[in-house]
């Protein structure tokens, strides 16, 4: 193995990553924001 074969594996992965990176932090900004749930425990229990 050569004594260079570690730093261009990881300069290889920094290349594939920050794309990949930046793709994902474009997607989350367009996601539709949805609220888990819209009543508390409390006010479902006064439902039933």
């Amino acid at each position: 193995m050569s004594p260079r074969a570690c730093p261009l594996a990881t300069a290889d992965l920094f290349l594939v990553a920050t794309p990949s990176a930046l793709l994902a932090l474009v997607a989350v900004v367009f996601l539709k924001e949805t609220p888990l749930k819209t009543t508390s425990g409390v006010e479902r229990l006064a439902e039933e």
